[in-house]
């Protein structure tokens, strides 16, 4: 009896514990903005994102990536439209997700004088991506 108890229990903690893991995987938000020797009059057009992940403005230059309620352990697309004063525009594709360490852009096609440089940790959950 005492030896049942004793499972019981265990599960019941093992249960618990998972349950309250999984708000630390999932529930991120990561951050980005542009250089800020990026090109003047750089900034965002447009933001679209897939089923994986959710993506909204915090400025003209800076936006945030948040994973779903449903908390896709692949994670999921966002795309981010610039342009710039002169016509030159870049899209940019990040995959970003609960388990991935660093968001990666997938792809990138630039048009004009406006180029993508890459992206660069800035601290926790924090990136620049860096335009010229």
């Amino acid at each position: 009896m005492k030896k049942t108890k004793i499972a019981i229990l265990a599960a019941l903690t093992l249960g618990c514990s998972l349950s309250l893991a999984s708000p630390t995987l999932c529930g991120y938000i990561d951050s980005f903005t542009f250089n800020p020797d990026a090109p003047m009059g750089t900034f965002i057009t447009k933001l679209s994102h897939d089923s994986g992940v959710m993506v909204f403005p915090t400025g003209f230059q800076g936006f945030v990536i948040t994973d779903t309620m449903s908390c896709a352990s692949d994670g999921g697309h966002a795309t981010v439209t610039v342009s710039n004063m002169d016509g030159s525009s870049c899209q940019v594709r990040l995959h970003d997700g609960p388990w991935m360490s660093n968001p990666t852009a997938t792809l990138v096609s630039c048009k004009g004088n406006l180029k993508y440089q890459g992206m660069q940790k800035q601290g926790l959950h924090q990136y620049t991506l860096n335009f010229s």
